[in-house]
């Protein structure tokens, strides 16, 4: 029943972060990776989100070309690429966290009282 409403969320999340501001919801979980540990590399993303590093190139092309991340050489190795967040996905990610949020509680005001506060 859980991954059930877990998997459904996912899906609702994804639809109404596509329809309200043209992203998927994995390039919102990379925005949220990279404002919880700025500088993080395609690598690094991809081992985090459990997904190929073709995948999160894919996704990181997007948000570079969108001005919602940014990316630069590690001063450490010139070798490797870092990933910021832009002030523009700075503000796009507080704005995905309150439509995120303020759906999700819409969501389990939906499901039975009891099955809500097993899932807080």
């Amino acid at each position: 029943m859980m991954h059930k409403i877990c998997s459904l969320n996912e899906k609702i999340q994804d639809h109404l972060l596509k329809k309200k501001l043209d992203l998927s919801l994995s390039q919102y979980m990379i925005l949220i990776l990279l404002s919880l540990e700025p500088g993080q590399s395609q690598e690094s993303l991809a081992a985090r989100r459990n997904s190929t590093e073709a995948s999160i190139s894919r996704t990181v092309k997007i948000l570079i070309r969108k001005k919602f991340i940014t990316s630069r050489f590690d001063p450490q190795d010139k070798r490797k690429k870092e990933l910021l967040l832009s002030d523009r996905g700075q503000k796009l990610l507080v704005r995905s966290k309150n439509i995120v949020s303020q759906e999700f509680d819409l969501f389990l005001r939906e499901i039975d009282k009891d099955e809500g506060e097993r899932l807080k």
